[in-house]
Order: structure tokens, then C-alpha cells, then sequence
């Protein structure tokens, strides 16, 4: 039923999760970005998929009461998300306390990958939470001017700035709105 097929997903997502931040698995960084990328969608339709579901309903409750309160929560999203970029080391704190993200050049390995993109996914999960200065406050420690980490995806480097966008928009910054989404398009342009 879908409702195996939501709990299989949530658990299959807590295995891959727990198997990159302990082992070194190469995976094409597509696949990664794809990963995440999925992550954050299946956990969208979660929420939709529980908002339509009555409370009462016998499926939901089992699903519930085999999850142990952690089936697609937000905040064990938000803890898990936050697990690998801890766990990839991928921000690095500079003399004035603040952060910056680390390039690991030809020594990135997976793990780094599921980081930055967890970066990228927790900007995407603040945006559909309507929490747009956190979603800011996520990717200022992110060089706009050193993306070549974020264009070894593109579906991820256009997600990052029309999310950027996206917020900056929602909290009235409109001429840095206008800036991201030009060095977007220009982007698109130049690459399509």
C-alpha cells in the first residue's frame, strides 16, 4: 500500500544516512544532490499526504505507532540534516566566530557532498516552513563566488539560488531578489 511505501522510504532514508556518515561510499555527486533532493520532496508529500488523513483513521495510527514519533517529523529532518553536515565537517569557523564553507578540492569525498547538499536542503525545508531568515542565515556561509562545488550539480546550484531568491523576496530584500536571480538566469543562459 502507499503507506508501506512511506514507512520503507523513511526507513530506507535513515539506512543510506546512517551508512554514509560511517563509511566512504563513492557515489556520483548526482546521485547525491538526487538523493537529498528526494529527501526533502518525500517528506513534502508526507506532510500533505498526513494533512489529508484523518486522525482517527486506523492506516495513520499504525504508521504512527511503528515510526516511534520520528516518521517524516520535521524536527528529526532538521536533526538529521544537520547530523551530516556535522558529520562532513564542511563548515569551518573562522577567527571571528563566523562560519565558512570548506573546499576540499580534489580530496572531496562523498560524505562533503551529502554536506554541502544538506546545506542546500536545509535552505529548501526553512522556504516550505516559511522561515525565510533561517533560510538565510543557512547559506551565509556560503561564497557565491566559490559555487564550483554547488555546479558539479546543477539541479542543485539553480535550486540554491531560486530558494536564495526565493527568501530574499519573502523578507522584502528586493534588489538582492533582483541580483540572485539575474546571476541565476545568466546561469541557465550560458549553460542550456
Amino acid at each position: 500500500s502507499q503507506n508501506d511505501v512511506r514507512v520503507k522510504s523513511w526507513e530506507n532514508y535513515i539506512e543510506i544516512f546512517r551508512t554514509v556518515q560511517n563509511e566512504d561510499i563513492p557515489l556520483p555527486v548526482l546521485w547525491i544532490w538526487d538523493i537529498m533532493d528526494e529527501f526533502i520532496y518525500q517528506f513534502q508529500t508526507s506532510c500533505q499526504w498526513r494533512a489529508k488523513i484523518k486522525v482517527e483513521d486506523s492506516l495513520y495510527q499504525e504508521v504512527i505507532a511503528n515510526s516511534e514519533g520520528e516518521f517524516w517529523n520535521l524536527e528529526k529532518i532538521f536533526e538529521i540534516l544537520r547530523e551530516i553536515i556535522e558529520k562532513s565537517q564542511i563548515l569551518k569557523k573562522n577567527k571571528d566566530g563566523q562560519y565558512s564553507l570548506e573546499d576540499f578540492g580534489e580530496n572531496t569525498r562523498s560524505i562533503h557532498y551529502f554536506g554541502y547538499f544538506s546545506l542546500v536542503s536545509l535552505l529548501r525545508l526553512n522556504i516550505l516552513i516559511g522561515k525565510h531568515e533561517d533560510a538565510l542565515q543557512i547559506v551565509d556561509s556560503i561564497d557565491y563566488k566559490k559555487l564550483s562545488i554547488y555546479s558539479k550539480a546543477y539541479a542543485c546550484y539553480i535550486s540554491m539560488f531560486y530558494y536564495v531568491g526565493f527568501a530574499y523576496l519573502m523578507t522584502g530584500r528586493y534588489q538582492e531578489t533582483v541580483r540572485i536571480f539575474e546571476v541565476l538566469l545568466s546561469f541557465i543562459n550560458k549553460y542550456k
